[in-house]
């Protein structure tokens, strides 16, 4: 019988981290992004029933929200969010990667060092 160095070895399993981690990389950068953008229409989209003048917006709310764009209250709505979203990509990407290095098989090192 031929030692196990001897044969070719087998191909990975597909393993899904890799695409986990990069998604969850990029949601996070674009959920900063979207943080970004939103800027005082994403404070009044998150708190709509905080209207009128205060620290957070120049003017009242429905106002700032009537005269913004789609893209501003977009981004209010959906950049925690996606940010959130890259973070809970990233954990599944750190749980599969512990799953996936558990079910490689262990090397013998005892049976392997020897000629």
């Amino acid at each position: 019988m031929r030692h196990g160095r001897d044969l070719p070895l087998a191909p990975e399993k597909d393993s899904l981290y890799p695409l986990f981690a990069v998604v969850g990389l990029g949601a996070i950068v674009l959920g900063f992004l979207l943080y970004l953008v939103d800027g005082e229409a994403g404070w009044c989209y998150r708190h709509p029933d905080d209207g009128g003048y205060h620290v957070h917006a120049s003017q009242d709310c429905s106002t700032i929200l009537r005269s913004s764009s789609w893209i501003e209250v977009f981004a209010g709505a959906a950049g925690v969010w996606v940010f959130l979203a890259g973070i809970v990509s990233l954990i599944v990407a750190f749980l599969l990667l512990v799953a996936h290095e558990a079910s490689r098989p262990k090397w013998d090192a005892g049976r392997t060092s020897g000629r």
